[in-house]
Parts: C-alpha cells; sequence; structure tokens
C-alpha cells in the first residue's frame, strides 16, 4: 500500500463521516437538537444509566463538552443526570420519559443512514469493514 492508497482510504473515510453528520443533521432538524445532542442521546439510550465519565469515552469528546451537551438535553428535558451513589464527583446520565419517546426515531434515522450506506453491500462487507476499522484504530486508543 502506497501513501496514495493511504490517502484515498482516509478521504474515503472523511467522506462517510461528512454524510453522515448531513444525513443526521437533516433528519434532526424538526427535533430541535444538535448532531452532538444525537450522538450523545444515542449513547444514553443504548447505555440507560450510563456514567457520563464511560460516556465521555465512548464519544471520544472532552469533560466540557459532556457537561455542555448533558445541561442542555436536560434543559431538553430528554435526560437527567443523578449522583454516582459510589462515588459522589460522578454522575450516572438517564433518558426521561420524554428522551423516551426519541427511542424510535433515533433508531429510524441511524437505519435509514445504514440502508442508503450499505444497501450495495451484503452484511459480511459491512462486518468486515468494522472489524479492519478497529484494528487500525485500536493502536491509537
Amino acid at each position: 500500500m502506497d501513501s496514495n492508497d493511504i490517502l484515498d482510504l482516509i478521504r474515503n473515510i472523511a467522506l462517510f463521516r461528512k454524510n453522515y453528520t448531513t444525513f443526521i443533521g437533516k433528519n434532526l432538524i424538526d427535533l430541535e437538537i444538535t448532531n452532538s445532542e444525537f450522538s450523545y442521546l444515542k449513547e444514553v439510550i443504548n447505555f440507560n444509566g450510563i456514567p457520563q465519565d464511560e460516556l465521555i469515552r465512548n464519544l471520544s469528546i472532552d469533560k466540557a463538552a459532556a457537561t455542555r451537551m448533558a445541561q442542555s438535553l436536560e434543559k431538553k428535558d430528554l435526560i437527567k443526570r443523578v449522583r454516582n451513589e459510589n462515588n459522589k464527583r460522578f454522575f450516572n446520565v438517564f433518558l426521561t420519559k420524554k428522551g423516551t419517546e426519541y427511542i424510535d426515531i433515533t433508531n429510524k434515522i441511524l437505519t435509514d443512514f445504514y440502508n442508503i450506506s450499505f444497501k450495495n453491500t451484503n452484511d459480511n462487507s459491512f462486518e468486515e469493514l468494522k472489524h479492519i476499522l478497529k484494528q487500525i484504530n485500536k493502536d491509537f486508543i
């Protein structure tokens, strides 16, 4: 693999990310949440009660950004943060009743993106791509 191949791979990954961000943004217009808040919210949907420090690691964001997103989502009554009983310095993040209304919406947006993105591939190709990207990224984490 030469440097042009590597640059082409990087460009295609960046383009995929841009397409994802654009697609998600278009689908969030009526929901009044940002792309960043969507990422935070879908993590809470997948792991309701998640410790905020784990959420920060999963999303690869800094604490200040996580706090801003959490405060915004709390103000919109989509999540609530509860002090961790074992360590009062940390919060666990839960969906509110209103937040649970976003589960189906979030899943539909992600499914629609997946269906568009991978309509010309099979499930094995998708799994292989996930595996390859994990292998590439593991040395940088």
